[in-house]
């Protein structure tokens, strides 16, 4: 069966690691899985300056 559409590939999450991404093919759908980091739960630190 030939390809209908090629298209680019382009993570559509911030910090998602494309160069992790895999492929798999099977039954005429394709599934491409591309991890996201979760984001770090805690608290922020910001710098206090005297003036």
């Amino acid at each position: 069966m030939p390809l209908r559409h090629l298209r680019p590939f382009r993570p559509s999450s911030a910090g998602a690691r494309d160069d992790e991404a895999t492929a798999e093919y099977e039954d005429g759908l394709l599934t491409i899985t591309v991890p996201v980091p979760t984001p770090k739960a805690g608290t922020r630190t910001i710098p206090v300056r005297r003036t």
